[in-house]
């Protein structure tokens, strides 16, 4: 909702700070649901890429 905001007034790098952590917390939601927990952002992007999206639990495809 406050990336779609910051996209329609012109804040291009907040709209894309918002979207990124957007997604983070919800791989970090997906995670939680397991026995992992990382700190460090490339962390939980690299698990997340090993188990589920090389997996193919979740699809690597960009919508």
């Amino acid at each position: 909702m406050v990336a779609k905001k910051c996209l329609k007034d012109d804040f291009y790098k907040d709209a894309i700070n918002r979207s990124y952590y957007a997604a983070f917390y919800a791989v970090k939601g997906v995670l939680s649901l397991g026995t992992v927990d990382f700190k460090r952002n490339k962390d939980v992007i690299a698990y997340f890429n090993k188990e589920y999206v090389a997996t193919e639990i979740f699809s690597g495809e960009v919508r």
